[in-house]
């Protein structure tokens, strides 16, 4: 169907809204999915002299506000000590008291690396991300371990103002 099958016919503008309407969603599921391919191409290519920490920086600053997410860490896995190693944030305060490394088992993080699941935070009324101008009360946090071969190479938090089932989709 394309536009030009939408041309009014009287008594038939219900039928017509309705396919307009299937229309437009179809774009913007079409805009999504592009959108999404064009970040996972991104997250896969690794330019010639890039260090890691800039493709992990390049990577969080796509991947974070397609998702909704407004803040978002990077750990990597150091597997032989069982340790992560911070690597890249999205939108935190790098002087503020970010852990930048945690052990496997300890905290969240480090749980999500032990276990090899992912983990979802909600409503937590405790977080809160403060911003240049305002604090912003964080509903859910995901935290997702990276792996290659059932090992665990990293862990990625993202913290969400509300819930939203689709970043989980996405992920």
């Amino acid at each position: 169907m394309d536009i030009q099958d939408l041309a009014f016919q009287e008594g038939d503008i219900f039928v017509r809204k309705a396919d307009l309407n299937r229309l437009q969603n179809g774009s913007e599921t079409s805009r999504f999915y592009s959108r999404a391919l064009a970040i996972t191409q991104m997250l896969f290519r690794w330019e010639d002299g890039q260090t890691t920490e800039a493709w992990a920086d390049a990577s969080l600053q796509q991947l974070i506000p397609f998702v909704g997410g407004v803040q978002a860490t990077l750990y990597l896995a150091d597997s032989e000590a069982r340790k992560l190693e911070f690597l890249s944030g999205f939108a935190i305060d790098y002087l503020s008291n970010l852990p930048r490394s945690f052990t496997f088992g300890e905290g969240l993080i480090g749980q999500v690396a032990l276990n090899r699941e992912p983990l979802l935070l909600e409503n937590e009324q405790d977080f809160v991300s403060v911003t240049s101008l305002q604090k912003i009360r964080l509903r859910s946090s995901l935290l997702l371990p990276l792996l290659h071969q059932g090992q665990t190479i990293g862990v990625m938090e993202v913290c969400f103002p509300r819930y939203c089932p689709k970043p989980t989709a996405f992920f």
